[in-house]
């Protein structure tokens, strides 16, 4: 779930069946997003833009599943960056590293991490060999954070 910061009235929460519902009442009333073909999605972040409607966000899942929503859309579309589309492992977290959305870190199966810079462009920033699976992470600023895992495994990212 997540809610937009300092506006508790305006919010998402994503699940498996590939159910995504969003409330504009502070969780009174959700409307649900209807997506074709989707996979279960695992976790979303939103943040605020100017533009549109101000809601822009991120939303992850299984099979690698990348979807974006930006100001000018009320629709969530497939992200087609080829650095996204290549992984096929479940993602479980996407962080949002500074306000606005411009860095993001998403983390998943397999020890996949994918990085978004203000550029606006992916990486793939370690190499994707891992057998852990990457449960959470939390970035203090954008060069260091941490991962934590399967089998009680703790990343520290520099």
């Amino acid at each position: 779930m997540s809610f937009l910061p300092n506006n508790a009235s305006v919010g998402y929460v994503a699940g498996l069946g590939h159910t995504l519902y969003k409330t504009t009442d502070g969780g009174l009333n959700w409307v649900q997003y209807a997506f074709q073909n989707a996979p279960d999605f695992f976790d979303i972040k939103i943040w605020a833009e100017s533009g549109g409607d101000g809601i822009a966000g991120i939303l992850v899942g299984q099979g690698g599943a990348v979807y974006q929503k930006t100001t000018s859309s009320s629709q969530w579309n497939a992200v087609t960056d080829s650095v996204v589309t290549s992984n096929t492992e479940d993602l479980n977290d996407v962080e949002i590293v500074s306000s606005g959305g411009t860095h993001l870190r998403i983390a998943g199966a397999n020890g996949v991490v994918l990085f978004r810079d203000s550029s606006g462009s992916w990486s793939a920033p370690k190499s994707q060999a891992s057998t852990y699976t990457l449960l959470k992470m939390a970035f203090q600023d954008t060069t260091h954070g941490f991962g934590i895992g399967s089998n009680f495994i703790v990343l520290d990212y520099n």
